[in-house]
């Protein structure tokens, strides 16, 4: 299975990130180019993805910051998703994730869904709200380059 690593800082609060990553409800809404939409069936959450229907199953640890995002057919996940949301050095949040990607040597391309993810990443990044607790963390000056809204 190919492991494509990231890293990005987003200016919120990590408890900001962690909260709206850890929502499997928000998937659609911060990867819209990989998840669609979302609804439940048979008890477990399907998602219209740009792999085709997927089952999406997402574990999450408060404690340890961690983000499990797992999706697959009916027995058993495709891919998968690890994100780890904790305190940047410099302010803000920092959000190390892997994409471990289809094994099917059979011609399957995961680089659409790394960039997918990475893209919808950096779009969240922009559209976070910026802690307003006295001072912006220092990492807000990245926001310069989000486009306008």
């Amino acid at each position: 299975m190919p492991i494509h690593p990231f890293t990005l800082t987003i200016a919120a609060s990590p408890a900001a990130v962690f909260h709206h990553l850890a929502d499997i409800e928000q998937v659609p809404r911060w990867a819209p180019e990989f998840c669609e939409s979302l609804m439940l069936a048979r008890g477990r959450w399907l998602g219209f993805t740009s792999l085709g229907d997927l089952y999406l199953e997402l574990a999450a640890d408060a404690r340890t910051g961690v983000i499990d995002l797992r999706a697959g057919d009916e027995r058993e996940p495709a891919c998968r998703w690890l994100f780890r949301v904790g305190a940047g050095a410099e302010g803000g949040t920092e959000v190390d994730g892997e994409f471990h990607g289809p094994t099917g040597g059979g011609g399957v391309d995961s680089a659409p869904q790394v960039d997918a993810l990475r893209r919808a990443l950096e779009d969240l990044a922009c559209a976070m709200p910026i802690a307003t607790d006295g001072a912006a963390p220092p990492v807000a000056a990245r926001l310069a380059a989000c486009p306008a809204a």
